[in-house]
């Protein structure tokens, strides 16, 4: 499923996700997963940026067929389907599909989008499950970080918050508090406990049964994992509820190697004549190539924009290795001109990996705002920057590496905006090397390298990213000793 509509039955309402709403969501079902509570972190995963619990979305659906008397008691129990990421501060809206007898079908749309598809079934409650009594995960407010390995045949219980029933009023009231704050359970076991750290919800599966009013946790039993998509199946039991949770293992965030085992492969001086600014030199690709020329003798100053804690984490680790570096905040949307005022001295070499969130989510083919973001980061802020740097030159020859992307012509689905922008940044490569005397752009397109925004949870075959880069900055070191004086 694509997750498009073409035609809808009726809306029940909207409302925008905002940051005080995701907290108090965190609060009262105690899942406080760095992928929903924290931008930076959440940019090292696939993601990009925070998003919204999709518990938050099933548990807000709920609560509203409940207050608009589209659903009547008893309630069997519901059934969620995940299909497409909600990022805090963007708006829902609920809408109703279906009515089939003791079915009412309904979704969680963005825009034209489906984010969550939710069933809820009326009937009889199930006859309850023997409570099952195992030993409580003391998971706190940090997220379990767990292999594979360990993930499997796992079991345990997860304590209920409280206050999921005052944030739900309607579905408190009709279920009652005990069940709803076993519903938040299911969230804070599959964010915090199992898989934990690196997790997102694929479905839920839950029948109401009678009685546990009077119970305090949530039972939890790995029954299946499967290697091959990293999909986790998990039976739940307890509070008022049973059922079945399929969560996925996300790949954990790429760590690039560490400078001692890049020095393996680059001879200590073959890079000293190069003082290099390399833009998002803090993670991924960017840091890759920072340490790759500190370990070749060169001096790097790296760039974050938000990300301080792990550019200063990557110079330390280049200093302790002897190597030279120095870190500066830069934003590629803000000018440039007055953010190099901290430059000691002008670089001989741009590195530019800025990064914006590169799968996005559009309601059609093309999403202008989508396109918006990629040009600033691609088009814009990479041209500003040049300029403002070619200003400060003096007689010096300025040597850039432009990554493009395989993804021009090989993207996968969601990438038109990406690609655009790509392969704009082509054209604008070459102009600019022809219009602006003494700026040497190297451009390439890079094949699929495994960074934090590529990771998945199947395998994809991937290229070595030192093997691939190298050579781009070796030949970037052999232009700089062979490019004649400017006249």
């Amino acid at each position: 499923m694509d997750g498009k509509i073409e035609t809808a039955m009726k809306e029940l309402g909207s409302k925008t996700v905002s940051w005080e709403e995701q907290r108090n969501f965190a609060r009262v079902t105690g899942d406080y997963n760095p992928v929903h509570m924290d931008d930076i972190a959440a940019r090292r995963t696939q993601a990009g940026k925070a998003l919204v619990h999709g518990m938050h979305m099933v548990m807000w659906a709920l609560d509203r067929l409940i207050a608009e008397e589209v659903l009547s008691m008893p309630l069997a129990g519901f059934k969620a389907r995940f299909s497409k990421m909600v990022y805090v501060g963007e708006t829902i809206a609920l809408w109703v599909i279906r009515e089939s007898g003791s079915l009412v079908s309904a979704q969680v749309r963005v825009g034209n989008t489906v984010a969550v598809m939710v069933s809820v079934m009326r009937g009889e409650l199930a006859p309850a499950l023997p409570p099952t009594v195992l030993e409580s995960d003391k998971e706190g407010e940090r997220a379990r970080d767990l292999t594979l390995e360990e993930m499997n045949g796992k079991s345990g219980s997860v304590l209920f918050a409280n206050g999921a029933e005052d944030m739900f009023l309607s579905a408190g009231r009709a279920l009652g508090s005990t069940r709803v704050r076993a519903i938040g359970a299911i969230t804070r076991l599959v964010g915090m406990v199992c898989p934990g750290l690196h997790s997102m919800a694929y479905s839920y599966d839950v029948a109401f049964t009678k009685g546990g009013e009077d119970e305090e946790s949530l039972s939890f039993r790995v029954e299946e994992v499967d290697e091959r998509f990293r999909l986790l199946t998990q039976a739940v039991n307890g509070g008022g509820l049973k059922g079945t949770v399929v969560a996925i293992a996300r790949v954990p965030p790429v760590s690039q190697p560490r400078l001692n085992e890049i020095a393996k492969w680059v001879n200590p001086r073959e890079f000293a004549g190069i003082n290099a600014l390399v833009i998002g030199g803090s993670r991924g690709l960017g840091e890759l190539t920072a340490k790759m020329i500190a370990a070749g003798g060169g001096s790097v100053v790296i760039t974050y924009a938000v990300g301080s804690q792990e550019a200063h984490t990557v110079c330390e680790e280049i200093r302790a290795w002897g190597g030279r570096c120095e870190t500066m905040q830069y934003d590629v949307r803000r000018g440039a001109a007055e953010q190099l005022d901290g430059l000691a001295r002008m670089p001989s070499h741009l590195f530019y990996f800025a990064t914006n969130v590169i799968f996005t989510r559009a309601d059609g083919v093309f999403s202008a705002a989508a396109f918006e973001g990629f040009r600033q980061f691609y088009l814009t802020g990479f041209y500003d920057l040049c300029e403002a740097l070619m200003k400060k030159r003096g007689e010096t020859v300025l040597h850039v590496f432009y990554p493009s992307s395989v993804f021009v012509t090989e993207r996968p689905a969601g990438m038109t905006e990406y690609a655009m922008a790509k392969a704009a940044g082509e054209v604008l490569c070459k102009d600019m090397t022809s219009a602006m005397p003494g700026l040497q752009i190297k451009m390439a397109r890079l094949p699929r390298l495994l960074t934090d925004q590529t990771a998945t949870a199947t395998a994809l075959q991937t290229e070595d990213p030192i093997q691939v880069l190298l050579p781009l900055v070796r030949e970037m070191s052999e232009r700089e000793l062979y490019t004649p004086p400017l006249s």
